[in-house]
């Protein structure tokens, strides 16, 4: 019962076009939220982006590669949450050092994802 409840909250998401929604009934208390997410942590001018939340990681449709040089705000890869598709974007312009993730792996929270040099 819960889990098609959750389904149906995220079609009414993307009907209406929503970034967040709160429910709450007498089974079921519950936040969903999508959007741009950007989580790093600095080591030494060299920042490590991690994954905000729980999900599987996506590539984007032409996926980085060691070496590439990206832009602030471009979008890095995608975590599937939940069916909510979460870009996550690089916090500033750099180069990709190294990458721990392939396509479809599943993702922790805080989970070291790139490194961006």
């Amino acid at each position: 019962m819960q889990l098609k409840k959750i389904k149906d909250l995220i079609a009414i998401m993307d009907k209406e076009n929503l970034t967040k929604i709160d429910y709450e009934d007498k089974e079921l208390k519950i936040t969903l939220e999508k959007g741009i997410c950007n989580d790093i942590n600095n080591e030494n001018n060299e920042d490590w982006i991690t994954s905000p939340t729980v999900g599987i990681y996506l590539n984007r449709e032409k996926p980085l590669k060691i070496g590439q040089k990206v832009k602030k705000n471009e979008v890095l890869f995608i975590i599937n949450s939940m069916k909510v598709l979460n870009s996550i974007v690089a916090p500033r312009d750099g180069i990709i050092k190294e990458i721990l993730v392939k396509e479809n792996d599943m993702l922790e929270y805080n989970q070291k994802i790139m490194k961006l040099g």
